[in-house]
This record gives C-alpha cells, structure tokens and sequence, in this order.
C-alpha cells in the first residue's frame, strides 16, 4: 500500500523526488498534469505514490491549460505542471503566458541540466530565453535538497496570496537522483503573503462616494473568482441598490443564483451610472476601455493589483489587496440603501436572450441555441474560438457559478480540451460541454485522445466550417488554401477512430435525432457540426 507522504514528513533520508510530492500534497496540490520525459518519470512515480492524480497529455501546452481550468473551476490551487527540459518546457510558454495574463496562478516543475552543463552543451540544456530574464512570473531554480521542500511551499503559498504569482521550478538533474535528510521535510513557517486590507482612509471615501450616488452600478471579473463570494456580491448588489455587471470575461459568474445585467445591456447600464464598483475588473477591452463609463461617474476599483497598464483611464480610488477582504471591509461601511435600481438595467437572468428565430442562422448557432435549453445542470462551459463563436454561446447559462471558460484575456486559441479536461478533472463539475471552432480544435487535435484515455464526460461541439470563415473577405481572389481547410474533413470520424464517439450533423433534424446522445453524459463525444454557413469560428 502506498504510504501517504502528506501525513508522513519526517521519514529519514528520501529520495528528493519524495520530497517534492510531498510539498506539493502539502500545500492542497492534489492533480499534475503532465507530458512525461526522461527526466521526470522520477517525480511523476513520487507524485502517484504520494496520492496525486496524474493526467497524461499529448501536448505541453494542453498541460498548462488543464491545470489553469483545474485551478480556476476548483477557486484555488489544486494542480501543477510536470514537463521535462528544453523544447517540452518552451512548448509550455505561450500557454503559461496566457494563463498568466489572465491572472490564473499555475504551478509549473520541470527537471533541468545545472548552469555549468548547460555552458558545455549538455543535450536539451538550455533555458528559453524568457525564462533568463524579465518574465511575469517567478522563476525558481533548485539544487540543493536542504532548503528543497521549503522553496517549493514559499512559491506555492504566493501563487495563492493575493498576486497570485505563478512559478517555474526547475530541477537540477543532479538534485533528482538524491536523497534529502528529515529536517527537508519540516518547512518553517510560511510567510504571510495576504495584502490585508485597504487604508480605512480609502474605504471610508469609497463608501462616500457609493452613499452619494444616485446610480451605482457593479461590474465583476474575472480576477474576483479567486476570493469574492457570491453571497457577499449578492449583498453588495442588495445594500447599494444596484445592478450587477459582467465583463466580455465574466459572464454568468453567477451561475443560476446571482442574476445579472445582460451582457447586450452592459453598456447602456453603465452609460447611465454616476459611480462604478469594478470588482476583480478593469477599464480594458473586457469593457470597451470604458467608453460607456461618463466623464462625470466617480469609479472604484476592487483589485488584486494596483496597476493595469492597458486601461486607458485610472480609477479615482484603488482598493489594493485580497478583493474578497476589500469586498467585506466596504460593506462594513456602506449603509443600506433605499429605491429602485435603475429602470430597464436591474437583474436580468441573461439566458432569457434569444436570437430572432425567424433569422437566417447558421447551423452552428441554432444548435446552440437548442443546446441553451437543454443544458444540463452541475455542467461546465468551455469556449475555444472566434469572438462571433463566444458570442453565440452567449445564451448558454450554467447554474454553477464561474462555470464559463473561454480562452481568457489574450485569447489564447486550442485552449478548449485542456480546459474541458482540467474543469472536469477538478471534479467540481459533473460534465462538461466544449464549443470550439475547427482551427482552434487542430491546434489540440492530438489531445482528443486523452479525452478518450481518461473517459472524460466532455461532450465536443465544433463549428467545422472548413477553417477560417472570417477571412474570406480578406482574402477574396487569392489563394483559397490559405484560410480554407479540405472540404473532406469529418472530425466525427477522427474521433471514432481514437476509440470515442463522433457524430456528424448536417441540418438540425440530424442534430434531434443524436441529442439523447450528445446530452447522455457518460463519455468524450465529439459532435461534427458541418456548418457551411459561414459562422466565423
């Protein structure tokens, strides 16, 4: 029987692999997402010993963006990263750039040759370039057993304060085949990275400014997952008499208990605010940069950051630190409101949008559409192309709160199956439901097979409209097969032939006619939906 290394610190001389499962358990890892090496089976096999799951990929990047959804869905860090050296961890990083940016903290392991080997040419020794100098994230070398497992649980203690600094560790190969003494498993305490909360100062003159407000209005992110409650937004929302907005990021953050505004009301609701509450947001392109916001309305930002370089206007008050804290400690200021929230702008459950039924559709969104009525409670919600794709799946609400996963704020395309894995995964969601495009689906084609591997409960929706629809106009009179994929393609057929099951669908009586089975829930289906209509995906 595998000895549980969580409760059992402190055995004499372990191998170093040992150590660094161990430190992970320790500190709430509970999955690693991984695409094995020969310098990592070491970890991985401590990793299983130590009771972690272990999730096999075919591709770096598929790992990275399993483990941000893991991390995102369960609220918390609950996973890391295991690749091994050279072209596997640079294969890593415009996904570990993306999830990064997007303020989701990833943890990331990967074994490296020591400096001076790596000067002498040792095979795959050399660190990408990004990771030798400025890097928005923290980069940690480790070569020494003594202060191992304390280094490992500093890094992941901040990947869970209030910056949520994400890390790279890498693994001296000679640190691998060691072994460390007991005193490497007692980690002293850990610094206390939480940003508190703001100046009394400055929540004393944000509440000021709510009290004096005629027209308040709320607006959530993305960046309030990892701490504001949804009762204590709800209370917000209650105590200030106003709506609640999301961002082109946020939406249906509620899930089926916290109404919002209409993510088509949005801007009309905040063109008639006077005072802004941006929880967990910011004046970028989530939210047109503003543009809706008046000269006159005062705005208040609620954030884990003080600086946001891309807002082209700066909040008049800052409420830096733990935004969940901040949320609880403004509320302690704010007296309760009386009246109505504005008309026409209040909390509107945002599934009831339809699209004019008697429109000519493409097939891709009708089905949608049918799919928004149908979607199953407990499921997640994963998107993976175009902006026209998302904001067709717009309409789809599910009734778990954060459940929406799209490829994040630098739209980060082939990012659906390691989401739709690590959101089920992470077990906080029954099944799961990804819509993707056909490019962005062959940037992680591979990755349906691990779907298949692992039984996945993903069912896989793809708009295969034979590649890029949206630069047609661009590139009318040039070259078709630029932007335009084989018109043979059936990835119904891809799917089948890796052991799940695919469906092609050609008009919406083939799409009634698998529905039971696509809804059922109890494997990876991928649904080949050949949309000749030309929605952009």
């Amino acid at each position: 029987m595998a000895r549980d290394l969580r409760t059992d610190p402190t055995s004499p001389a372990r191998p170093v692999t040992a150590v660094i499962a161990a430190s992970l358990a320790r500190a709430g890892v509970r999955r690693v997402y991984t695409v094995p090496g020969d310098m990592a089976y070491g970890i991985l096999r401590a990793c299983d010993a130590a009771g972690l799951g272990v999730f096999s990929l075919r591709s770096q990047a598929t790992a990275v963006f399993a483990s941000a959804a893991d991390n995102l869905a369960s609220g918390r860090l609950a996973s890391a990263v295991l690749v091994t050296r050279g072209p596997a961890l640079a294969n890593t990083l415009s996904a570990l750039s993306s999830v990064v940016a997007h303020g989701t903290p990833v943890f990331l392991l990967a074994p490296c040759e020591s400096p001076e080997d790596a000067r002498d040419g040792a095979f795959q020794g050399a660190i990408p370039l990004p990771l030798d100098g400025d890097a928005p994230f923290e980069t940690l070398r480790l070569a020494q057993p003594e202060d191992l497992a304390e280094k490992i649980e500093q890094a992941l203690a901040r990947a869970t304060g209030p910056g949520r600094r994400s890390t790279v560790a890498l693994v001296e190969r000679a640190l691998l085949s060691s072994t460390a003494g007991p005193s490497c498993g007692q980690v002293a305490r850990l610094s206390d990275d939480r940003a508190g909360v703001a100046q009394t100062a400055d929540l004393k003159a944000a509440a000021a400014i709510l009290g004096a407000a005629e027209n308040p209005v709320i607006v959530v992110g993305h960046r309030a997952r990892w701490s504001a409650r949804e009762t204590v937004l709800a209370e917000l929302a209650t105590r200030l008499n106003a709506p609640l907005c999301p961002t082109g990021l946020s939406i249906g953050f509620g899930g089926g208990a916290l109404a919002s505004v209409r993510q088509d009301q949005v801007h009309r609701t905040l063109a008639a605010a006077d005072a802004v509450v941006l929880v967990g947001a910011a004046l970028d392109w989530t939210l047109r940069f503003g543009a809706a916001v008046g000269d006159s309305a005062r705005v208040i930002a609620l954030r884990d950051r003080g600086d946001h370089p891309a807002e082209k206007r700066a909040p008049e008050i800052i409420l830096k630190g733990e935004i969940g804290e901040n949320l609880e400690a403004l509320l302690a200021h704010l007296a309760q409101r009386t009246g109505r929230a504005m008309d026409g702008t209040g909390p509107v459950h945002p599934a009831i949008i339809r699209p004019d039924a008697g429109a000519h559709r493409p097939l891709f969104e009708r089905i949608v559409t049918a799919l928004a009525d149908d979607f199953p409670a407990g499921a997640g919600l994963v998107l993976d192309g175009s902006s026209a794709l998302i904001h067709a799946a717009r309409i789809i609400t599910p009734t778990v709160p954060w459940a929406r996963i799209t490829p994040g704020i630098m739209g980060h395309l082939g990012s659906g199956i390691g989401h739709a894995l690590g959101a089920w995964a992470g077990g906080r969601f029954g099944r799961v439901f990804l819509l993707s495009g056909d490019f962005s689906l062959g940037l992680a084609l591979a990755d349906l097979e691990s779907l298949v591997r692992y039984k996945a409960p993903v069912t896989l929706l793809v708009c295969n409209n034979n590649g890029l629809a949206s630069e047609n106009n661009q590139l009318r009179g040039g070259d078709e097969r630029i932007a335009r994929y084989s018109a043979a393609t059936d990835y119904a057929r891809v799917m089948d032939g890796l052991g799940g099951a695919g469906h092609r669908v050609e008009n919406l009586e083939a799409w009634d006619a698998i529905r039971p089975r696509a809804l059922a829930g109890d494997g990876p289906c991928l649904i080949d939906i050949a949309d000749r209509d030309g929605l952009p995906a």
